[in-house]
């Protein structure tokens, strides 16, 4: 048996683009709405003593003869420490026999996927040609989104808000962007009120953006509530906006949508569609606001490991 490869962070920005990361998890969406992935369900490991969790993420994506399990933290003083809130490892193995191929770090390809999942939404969801977007949460996941949501869109505009000054201040330093203008805002009501995308990437377990905070109209794209009991949106957003989620069994129990669900403000049954669902030709009623939800699947990592395995 052959000694498994080690692959770094920096092996896969170097082989895999923001651009390879859409269509990579477009085909992975896809595969899995057709059944043709397998993917259990996240098991967690709270750790409230740390203020922190583990999750175990395993999955099966025959397109790429792989199975594998990614396990992934999320420990929201992390940045205080100089450290991402969100790491990950992934061990990859031969579906056939169980032989681990390799492993990889998986921190890097979390934020790719992550990213693309902004985009596609974006893509399949605005007909903005220049939109006006909102960061709340300033975090490497929003620089992620924002690297990939320029492969699909020129945007126009950007306001970021964060509760730490100075993490607002190294997203505006870190990220390139092709806009007129970038603001860091006092305020989530400041941040959003002009925007016609919203993106949050908050670890937060209550509300942070109201209702009266947001434009009649606009795309809110959900990537902070990944657990149970997790929430960045209020309810009354929730309640009055159209629900397309990656998985919806996953967004109903560790979702943006977790905490609705649980005290009934809204059923499974309000969602309109998955991504997979709308990249496989479905049409959803036209609404003022729409909420994707985005909770992270293991078949989106596996994809994105197989792509890069081929390529090396």
């Amino acid at each position: 048996m052959s000694k498994p490869a080690y692959i770094t962070d920096q092996d896969i920005l170097k082989k895999i683009t923001p651009a390879d990361a859409i269509r990579i998890t477009k085909q992975a969406f896809v595969d899995y709405e057709a059944k043709r992935n397998k993917m259990p369900e996240k098991i967690y490991l709270d750790l409230p003593e740390y203020n922190g969790d583990f999750r175990a993420m395993p999955a099966y994506v025959p397109r790429y003869n792989i199975a594998g399990i990614k396990w992934v933290n999320s420990h929201k003083e992390n940045p205080a420490l100089g450290l991402p809130s969100v790491m990950a490892t992934l061990l990859i193995n031969n579906p056939k026999t169980g032989e681990l191929i390799a492993m990889m770090d998986a921190t890097a390809l979390t934020c790719l996927r992550t990213g693309a999942v902004g985009a596609i939404a974006t893509e399949l969801l605005t007909k903005i040609e220049n939109p006006n977007i909102a960061f709340i949460g300033c975090g490497k996941q929003a620089e992620y989104q924002l690297k990939c949501i320029q492969e699909v869109k020129k945007i126009n505009h950007i306001n970021v808000y964060d509760r730490s000054n100075n993490q607002s201040e190294i997203f505006a330093k870190n990220i390139k962007h092709n806009l007129g203008e970038l603001r860091i805002r006092e305020s989530v009501k400041a941040a959003c009120q002009t925007a016609n995308i919203i993106i949050t990437t908050t670890p937060g377990t209550k509300a942070i953006v109201m209702k009266d905070d947001i434009p009649e109209r606009c795309l809110i794209i959900a990537i902070g509530a990944d657990a149970e009991g997790k929430q960045e949106l209020d309810h009354s957003i929730i309640m009055d906006a159209t629900l397309i989620v990656d998985d919806i069994t996953q967004a109903s129990h560790s979702g943006e949508l977790n905490t609705a669900i649980t005290l009934k403000k809204i059923k499974r049954n309000n969602i309109s569609a998955t991504l997979g669902d709308l990249l496989s030709g479905k049409k959803i009623t036209d609404n003022n606001r729409i909420v994707v939800d985005s909770t992270g699947l293991a078949i989106q990592d596996l994809a994105l490991a197989g792509f890069y395995l081929s390529k090396v």
